[in-house]
């Protein structure tokens, strides 16, 4: 897959933000906070894109960001630092690249900007513009079927290691000892 040179950098940021989101969150002088850093240099250094259609990027702008305000509305002002802003500006201007790249319809846009909360967005996938081609930048919450399944899918991990547990540990003590 080619993949232009401003969408390069912001790639490396979106890699680096997940290996920071995946980490959780470090005090300063943290892997975590080097990878923030690491992340915003990168968006930061990204090559401006090539000319886009103003409508387009105007639709694409609109909607990501119709998206983000409604995901980050239940975070408090002072609850994220200027690093993950910085990154969660990062993952924004990625997601207006990538819309822009594989462009959005009208119709997509009104399906996302009639989510008016963040248990809205769900619905967004019965929209037949979206249903018909979802935009890769949009992520939608997990339906009720995905959400049983990764319960499920949770339980069994957690029933398998509690029975390796107690393997290892009967293994581990000599028959008649406590």
């Amino acid at each position: 897959m080619l993949v232009r040179p401003d969408l390069e950098a912001l790639l490396r940021a979106l890699v680096l933000l997940v290996a920071v989101t995946s980490c959780g969150r470090g005090g300063e002088g943290s892997a975590t906070t080097a990878a923030a850093d690491a992340a915003a240099d990168a968006a930061a250094d990204a090559a401006p894109a090539p000319a886009v259609d103003a409508a387009l990027h105007e639709r694409c702008a609109r909607s990501v960001g119709h998206v983000a305000g409604l995901v980050r509305g239940d975070i408090e002002l002072g609850a994220i630092s200027p690093r993950e802003a910085a990154i969660i500006a990062a993952a924004e201007a990625m997601s207006v690249a990538s819309c822009e790249s594989e462009g959005l319809t009208r119709a997509q846009e009104e399906c996302v900007l009639a989510a008016q909360s963040a248990q809205d967005l769900g619905d967004v996938r019965e929209c037949p513009a979206i249903s018909q081609r979802r935009p890769s930048w949009l992520r939608l919450p997990p339906t009720e079927a995905e959400q049983e399944a990764l319960r499920q899918a949770l339980e069994e991990q957690l029933q398998e290691r509690a029975r390796a547990e107690e393997k290892d540990s009967s293994q581990g003590s000599p028959e008649g000892s406590p």
